[in-house]
């Protein structure tokens, strides 16, 4: 697949399309298809920064942020941009521009899947359709490959993109659970994201329980209830909203069998009958045993009284 990029240097000229997928482990997509990515983190690591910086970079600067300086950092950096080069350029078209001072990727021929999220989060009534496009584009923590504690500059500027990117995730999400709540089967999918991504909203879990109650999903309900208590307890919350939606959720559960009776009494029925009878049998045979107890005193009574009779009789003298 091809699209055409527009512009005063190229006119009308055709190029692939370039997919930068940032939203998890870095990848790049070429007309559709991965291409393989160098094993070096750093040079990986230097692609996704400077695609995301989206400006211009000194050398010098980017030997500080990514090799320390016995690596021979302009060494390093040489081999790095060739080994990005092939990844991001086309037959006549350069996206990586690079002088002897300074180095730059051209963004505007690329598509970015944090940028584009951005851009829907940003639309002033996106579609519900794009909305769960830029939700599914999250494949986890950004640049999840690409930790590199020990540069510190690059790990700084790392996390905090990386917590801009999580909350855009819940803002996008957000959007959605609003957007579906009139169909809570559609909305369950993400809110369970909605708490696993942040565990302490308690609002996020309230929602969820009210979802799972909406379809019926009584079970769980209880189970997440259950769980989100235990979390929201060692912030001092789940009290509010989730205790609410908690009661609501139980309410809703019983007033269908108060409605409908026809339904669970016959299920009630057999159990109760069942144990009236056991009851019933359990008197007649102690009513029996006792009668059985009874007359076989009485034949003792009798045969005694009897012997005292033989005994008493005098003998003729």
């Amino acid at each position: 697949m091809a699209i055409t990029i527009r512009g005063p240097a190229d006119p009308g000229r055709e190029r692939y399309v370039l997919e930068l997928r940032v939203l998890g482990e870095l990848e790049v997509v070429r007309d559709g298809a991965p291409v393989m990515l160098p094993p070096s983190r750093k040079t990986r690591a230097l692609l996704a920064y400077l695609a995301l910086t989206r400006r211009t970079h000194r050398r010098e600067r980017l030997c500080e942020i990514f090799w320390d300086v016995p690596d021979d950092p302009r060494g390093a950096l040489r081999w790095s941009l060739s080994k990005i080069r092939p990844l991001v350029d086309d037959p006549g078209c350069s996206r990586l521009v690079a002088d002897r001072q300074t180095v730059e990727l051209l963004t505007e021929a690329l598509d970015l899947d944090f940028f584009d999220a951005q851009a829907c989060a940003g639309a002033e009534a996106p579609a519900t359709g794009e909305l769960a496009r830029a939700a599914s584009s999250f494949r986890g923590p950004l640049l999840a490959d690409l930790d590199l504690p020990l540069n510190t500059e690059f790990h700084t500027w790392l996390l905090g993109l990386r917590e801009d990117a999580r909350k855009l995730q819940l803002q996008i999400l957000r959007a959605l659970t609003e957007r579906l709540a009139a169909t809570p089967q559609e909305a369950l999918p993400y809110v369970r994201e909605l708490v696993r991504i942040d565990p302490y909203d308690e609002a996020g879990w309230a929602l969820l329980i009210s979802n799972l109650a909406a379809v019926g999903r009584g079970v769980e309900a209880r189970q997440q209830y259950e769980a989100a208590a235990r979390i929201l307890r060692e912030v001092g919350g789940g009290s509010g909203p989730l205790l609410r939606a908690w009661r609501t959720a139980q309410a809703s559960a019983t007033r269908p069998a108060d409605r409908d009776t026809t339904k669970t009494e016959p299920v009630a029925a057999e159990p109760i009958a069942a144990r009236v009878a056991m009851t019933l049998i359990g008197i007649s045979r102690s009513i029996r045993s006792r009668l059985a107890a009874s007359s076989a005193c009485a034949m003792c009574s009798k045969e005694r009284s009897s012997a005292r009779q033989a005994g008493s009789v005098s003998l003729p003298s």
